[in-house]
């Protein structure tokens, strides 16, 4: 029993013994495992603290892609305004790297412009570029140190850094073609009929009807996949269908408020044209970028693009299958000429560069290389009174080209310039003489011109050549307003060096070879002077058949004209 008692007694005192150990241990380790939990707690904060920081980095940087003409002052101002009190704007390679007297900030911030490229195929570190024109993205960097709350005055926290891009797309609808001020209608007749296969009837009237109709382009394509039962299609599908002329003027006839003598006339072209008629693609002429892949019933919002009819009309022809070839035969039509006959080539348009495009900056449209050949005979004058005079002029035009510089959707509002187009005016050459006949027909190959004979009697033989480069190749920056938009406004880049008479060009520059028959008194200062006084009444019609065919395809030689036909733009959004 006794031996019982100093058993208990002693593991009594054991436990005494422990129960010391435990305190000590407890009083040792409890300080360390409350600064594990302080730190715990402060780590987790600063890690919600950064998140926080990144959502207002966003929002900054969607805020200034919003406004990039004021992108500095708004991202300072939502910084401020949302807790961040003083921010300094530094560039990168001023932050400092922990808490500096000289910097009573708390936080630093970076605001670069630049452009961003929405291409999947590029890595995403290689879309932005800082500084790229134009300007449509924006990367805000925000520098603060985090908060302790347990730690503070024990531990300084590490600085944290977030950075977000913003990107505002947005596109311009232009085109590059002509304005025909006047026409003459059997020669413009002739030339679309030409190309159509078919007989073209349409008056003066008719034409100057469809000269000032414009069209909703959206509101054509939804009637014409109508028409052509199409049904689930994109807009990109229905530009690609191939139709026949007829097809394209009844869906233009149909949609919009048109004139009745603009209806009547497409009812012309509708009826003239026939089912067989030339087929056509319309993605042959327009470029609807990213809307293209829209559809007729998809709800969203779509450009409010107007078009206008005739320049529509014929830029569908001319650029559906390339290498049109057509021959008119005026006859004597033309005043002061006994006859006159034309042959025209139109070379293929780049398939990368149509007639009208709805895209961002740097996309391009041209007008189609073309060669004309207007063959003439006139009455002599003076010394050649009795003779006929014959003059081979031929034409070769150059693409002209409209580039979009930019697109500005901050002044939308005020009116200053949206839009920046860079023209570039068609250039050629004026001939006369004689050319191998290969060399005209193929676009691409070289024109190489040789003396020509423009006189022949029994007394006298006269042979001649020009060859004029009319032009130059420099661009000009046009700017579109708001309300050049609005009003359907065209504008003109015009060549600096480049005169208004083509055949008056040529005639300058006439080298001409004499060969008097021996009863000749003709001296060539006589033969000069009468080609001058058979030449020059002739020189403002022959301009005027020349102009007006190449205005009817959207040429100008010396010239593009550029039209902006809308403007989207769409709300920023994040991007990296």
């Amino acid at each position: 029993m006794a031996a019982l008692r100093a058993l208990l007694a002693a593991r009594l005192q054991q436990a005494r013994d422990e129960t010391g150990n435990v305190a000590i241990m407890s009083a040792l380790i409890s300080p360390v495992a409350i600064l594990m939990m302080a730190m715990a707690v402060d780590l987790g904060s600063v890690s919600l603290q950064r998140r926080e920081l990144q959502s207002l980095t966003d929002l900054a940087a969607i805020t200034a892609a919003a406004n990039l003409n004021s992108a500095e002052s708004h991202v300072l101002t939502l910084l401020t305004e949302n807790g961040m009190g003083d921010v300094q704007l530094l560039k990168k390679e001023e932050w400092p790297t922990r808490r500096d007297p000289r910097f009573p900030s708390r936080a630093w911030a970076e605001v670069v412009k630049g452009h961003y490229i929405a291409d999947a195929k590029l890595p995403p570190a290689m879309r932005f570029k800082a500084g790229g024109e134009p300007l449509n993205a924006v990367q805000v960097t925000v520098v603060r140190s985090g908060e302790f709350f347990i730690l503070a005055g024990i531990k300084e926290p590490a600085m944290m850094t977030t950075s977000g891009v913003a990107y505002a797309s947005s596109e311009a609808a232009f085109s590059v073609g002509s304005r025909l001020a006047r026409v003459e209608g059997g020669a413009i007749n002739a030339l679309l009929g030409s190309l159509l296969g078919s007989e073209l009837n349409l008056t003066v009237m008719d034409y100057n009807a469809l000269l000032g109709a414009d069209i909703s382009l959206f509101e054509m394509l939804d009637v014409l996949a109508t028409d052509l039962s199409l049904s689930g299609v994109s807009y990109d599908d229905i530009l690609g269908t191939r139709i026949s002329v007829a097809q394209l003027a009844a869906a233009i006839r149909q949609a919009g408020s048109l004139t009745v003598q603009t209806r009547a006339a497409l009812g012309k072209i509708e009826q003239n044209a026939g089912a067989q008629s030339t087929r056509i693609r319309l993605a042959d002429a327009i470029d609807l970028g990213g809307t293209g892949k829209l559809k007729p019933d998809d709800p969203r919002a779509k450009p409010a693009l107007q078009a206008p009819v005739m320049e529509l009309v014929t830029a569908a022809i001319t650029a559906s299958n390339g290498a049109h070839q057509a021959t008119l035969d005026l006859g004597a039509t033309v005043p002061g000429l006994l006859k006159t006959s034309v042959e025209l080539v139109i070379g293929e348009r780049p398939k990368s560069s149509p007639w009208l495009r709805l895209s961002g900056p740097n996309a391009v449209v041209t007008t189609a290389q073309t060669r004309l050949k207007v063959e003439f005979e006139l009455p002599g004058a003076a010394l050649l009174a009795g003779a006929k005079v014959r003059i081979p002029l031929y034409v070769e035009v150059a693409s002209a080209e409209a580039q979009l510089r930019a697109v500005s959707c901050q002044s939308s509002r005020s009116g200053a310039p949206v839009v920046t187009i860079a023209a570039r005016p068609a250039v050629g050459r004026v001939m006369i003489g004689d050319i191998k006949r290969s060399e005209f027909a193929q676009i691409g190959r070289t024109i190489n011109v040789s003396l020509t004979k423009i006189v022949d009697t029994l007394l006298l033989d006269v042979r001649a050549k020009a060859d004029v480069r009319i032009g130059n190749e420099r661009s000009t920056d046009l700017s579109f307003s708001r309300a050049d938009i609005d009003a359907n406004r065209s504008q003109t880049a015009t060549t600096r060096d480049f005169t208004s008479s083509l055949l008056g060009s040529a005639l300058r520059e006439l080298d001409v070879r004499i060969d008097a028959g021996p009863l000749s008194l003709a001296t060539p200062s006589l033969v000069q002077a009468a080609l001058a006084a058979t030449l020059t009444p002739v020189l403002e019609p022959v301009d005027s058949v020349v102009f007006n065919l190449l205005a009817t395809l959207g040429v100008h030689l010396g010239e593009a004209d550029v039209r902006v036909h809308g403007v989207t733009c769409q709300a920023p959004v994040l991007v990296q």
